[in-house]
Order: C-alpha cells, then sequence, then structure tokens
C-alpha cells in the first residue's frame, strides 16, 4: 500500500504510537508483582517490536532508491552533458525538458516518502527507543550497498583463460575490460548524481553517504582477496 501511494506513510505515525502503548500495561504489571524475569522479558518484546517496526519501515528506503535506480537511468543515458559554454541558440537542445520533468516528479516522490518519515518523532517501544530518520538512514545505506556490489559484481566479470597468451587476444581483453569499466563509471556517476539530486529532499548527506559506502564496499572487497591468497599483497 505504501509503495503504491507514498502519502500513506504518514498514517504509520499513529500506528507506531499506538504499539508503543503496547507494552505499558504488561510491564506495569510484572513491575508490581516484583517480578525478577520483568527486565528480561520487556526487552525481549520490545526487541521483537523494534524488529517488526524495522521491517514496516524498509519499505521506505526501498522505495526510495528503486526511484533513484530510475533517476540514474535517466541522467546516464538520456541527459546529455552540459558543457562550460554553450552559444544562446544552443540552449533549447540541452534543455531536455521531458526528462527533467520525469525527473523532478521522481524527486517530489521521493520528498513524500522522506516527510512521512522525518516527520515521527522519537518512539520509545517498551525500553526500547526507535529513530525513524536513523532507520532511513541506515535503510538508505544498506540499499546503496547492495545496488553497488551488484552493480561491480555484474560488470566486472572478466575471461582470461582461453588464448590469453596471443595478442589478438591480449586486444580484445583490453577492449572488454574497458567497455566494462566505462559502462561502470557511467552507471555510477549515475547514482552519485542521483544521491545529490535528492539528499535536500531526505535531510541527508547524500556525497558523504557516498563515498563513505562506496569506500567500505572497496575495504570489504580487498580484506577478501588478501584473505583469500595473501601472497599476491606480499
Amino acid at each position: 500500500r505504501i509503495s503504491k501511494d507514498p502519502s500513506n506513510v504518514s498514517l504509520l505515525q499513529g500506528f507506531f504510537l499506538k504499539l508503543s502503548s503496547s507494552l505499558d500495561g504488561p510491564v506495569e504489571r510484572l513491575k508490581q508483582l516484583n517480578s525478577p524475569e520483568a527486565v528480561r522479558i520487556t526487552n525481549y518484546y520490545s526487541s521483537q517490536l523494534v524488529a517488526f517496526v524495522r521491517n514496516v519501515l524498509e519499505i521506505v528506503p526501498v522505495s526510495v532508491f528503486a526511484i533513484m535506480v530510475q533517476m540514474s537511468d535517466i541522467i546516464e543515458r538520456r541527459l546529455q552533458r552540459l558543457p562550460l559554454k554553450v552559444q544562446g541558440d544552443k540552449l533549447i537542445a540541452y534543455a531536455q525538458l521531458g526528462e527533467r520533468y520525469k525527473l523532478a516528479m521522481m524527486a517530489h516522490e521521493i520528498s513524500i516518502f522522506a516527510d512521512g518519515i522525518l516527520e515521527m518523532e522519537n518512539t520509545v517501544i517498551g525500553g526500547a527507543q526507535v529513530n525513524p530518520r536513523k532507520l532511513l538512514d541506515e535503510g538508505l545505506r544498506k540499499e546503496l550497498v547492495s545496488h553497488v556490489s551488484e552493480l561491480l559484481n555484474n560488470l566486472l566479470q572478466f575471461d582470461f583463460s582461453a588464448s590469453s597468451e596471443t595478442v589478438a587476444s591480449m586486444i580484445k581483453h583490453q577492449a572488454t575490460t574497458m567497455r566494462s569499466l566505462t559502462s561502470l563509471s557511467g552507471r555510477l556517476e549515475g547514482f552519485q548524481v542521483a544521491l545529490e539530486c535528492v539528499e535536500d529532499y531526505v535531510c541527508m548527506h547524500g556525497l558523504k553517504m557516498w563515498h563513505e559506502e562506496l569506500s567500505r564496499i572497496m575495504n570489504y572487497n580487498v580484506e577478501q582477496e588478501v584473505s583469500d591468497d595473501p601472497i599476491l599483497f606480499i
């Protein structure tokens, strides 16, 4: 329902407020009985409710990033790069009003998703505090890592096994590698620009998030390579 109509995100606030009060009665009864298990029971059910809230809110960053993927596709493949100097009579060629209108509509849809989350206040569920803004940030980072990792895995696939010693095969492999790297560069640039376009709408530092998560992905993969074959890095 939320993925079809982003405005429904605002309805979650009342639901979470009711959910936060669902443990008040049982917890108070346990305290009145001086039960030694009161703390453990409260912590357990609080963690379960927090996990439920996370699962419900997860649709927001997933939906937001799905829109950002569409934006990155438009930015990478359809928008012309604007040069530093443009003659006045050629400005109309770079305007591309249709594509920029689509980008604006997508950014507006993302802002509706984000507004519903950003308007929520911190909610205490049992003994645990839920910060919707933090959940949004964590969800966006998770989706960013997932999409970039999948992109790297799909595009950085090379086969140098067959006839790798001939000059012709080496030239062919070089051309294939350059095509893959060029395609990867364009896709990553599209993701980065899309993040910068929507960072004000979701109240996040898009470029900072991009550099932190991309660095984390690279460091993780280097660490895996080192652990698999440490001799190569000595």
